[in-house]
């Protein structure tokens, strides 16, 4: 029953870290998750002002841009700040070719390529993304992820060692 309750344990260990390293491995520029045309946001204070939760995790779809028009309300990287942001803002005009949407906040333009997707097509889970960015962050990741790795795997090469010596003695 032990072994059983041990390789299970070590098994969704083994998921967990699997999944938050693809999710790491999955980072733009932005320090966003994308996966095909889903993007995995870390809510945080920034983003509080519109209504989302610290340590909420919005998954936005960039397939819910094909048919944006204006009154959408969308989810953007604001490229113009010092360190970029993701925002959300309503959408007031777009542009003939598509390429730019104007939004309501003094009429600011964003490049389509910017936009994650609109607020009508992204879901958000509430306290994982909280429990994401600490399995993400450098600490986290060191203490979480690393550290018991390398304990599993120093416990597997003793046990290995151990049953090599067994087997020299027995010749």
């Amino acid at each position: 029953m032990k072994k059983i309750v041990v390789r299970v344990l070590v098994g969704i260990f083994a998921l967990v870290a699997i999944l938050v390293t693809i999710n790491l491995l999955a980072y733009n520029d932005y320090e966003v998750a994308e996966f095909g045309s889903k993007s995995f946001v870390l809510v945080d204070e920034h983003m509080q002002d519109y209504g989302y939760k610290k340590g909420d995790l919005l998954v936005t779809n960039k397939n819910t841009l094909e048919n944006v028009k204006a009154g959408d309300e969308i989810i953007y990287y604001d490229i113009y700040t010092a360190n970029v942001t993701v925002n959300k803002g309503s959408v007031v005009e777009i542009s003939e070719d598509g390429s730019q949407l104007y939004l309501d906040n003094n009429l600011r333009s964003v490049a389509r390529r910017n936009v994650l997707g609109t607020t009508e097509g992204a879901k958000t889970y509430s306290k994982i993304g909280g429990v994401l960015q600490v399995l993400e962050s450098r600490v986290g990741y060191l203490l979480i992820i690393l550290l018991p790795t390398l304990g599993i795997f120093a416990y597997l090469f003793r046990k290995i060692v151990v049953e090599l010596k067994k087997e020299d003695k027995k010749n």
